[in-house]
């Protein structure tokens, strides 16, 4: 039996070069877990900065937020500005997607067919705003390829 780490097993399956960097980080889960891991990484990122071309604060979500630095290497963006970030973005588009995944019994999406589930894009918004350490795991909107695309794009970062 081989046993491996989880460090090893990634870059052996990722392809990964020895000399790349990687680690993994246990994040809770909370229903803000993707947030919380990408605030997680953000804050190696600063410690790692000088040796990186990626700058948190030339991103242009955090130049949006106005996130107070002390230097352009690091960031205080939180998860839940990350949260709301998505829930601005979120579009009736976005709204009619939901609902049409919904409506097709697409087993993630089954929380746009409960009783109290959002019936208008501002209740969408307000629904995704919400944090799952405030209100349980369970309470609130999981992050999907929405808010994964999203977060990316603000951050310029590649997230897989």
């Amino acid at each position: 039996i081989i046993s491996m780490s989880r460090e090893s097993a990634l870059r052996a399956t990722l392809r990964l070069p020895d000399d790349l960097s990687l680690r993994v980080i246990s994040v809770p889960p909370s229903g803000d877990c993707l947030y919380d891991c990408i605030h997680a990484l953000l804050k190696i990122k600063n410690d790692v900065s000088a040796a990186s071309n990626y700058v948190p604060s030339k991103s242009p979500l955090i130049a949006g937020l106005k996130v107070k630095s002390t230097d352009d290497s690091s960031t205080t963006i939180t998860p839940q500005e990350m949260r709301d970030h998505v829930a601005d973005q979120l579009s009736s588009e976005q709204f009619d997607l939901y609902k049409m995944f919904a409506s097709a019994n697409v087993e993630d999406y089954a929380w746009m067919s409960l009783p109290k589930s959002p019936q208008s894009l501002e209740e969408l918004k307000q629904f995704a705003r919400i944090s799952g350490k405030d209100a349980g795991a369970g309470k609130c909107l999981w992050a999907d390829e929405f808010a994964l695309s999203t977060i990316s794009d603000g951050l310029r970062i590649t997230l897989l």
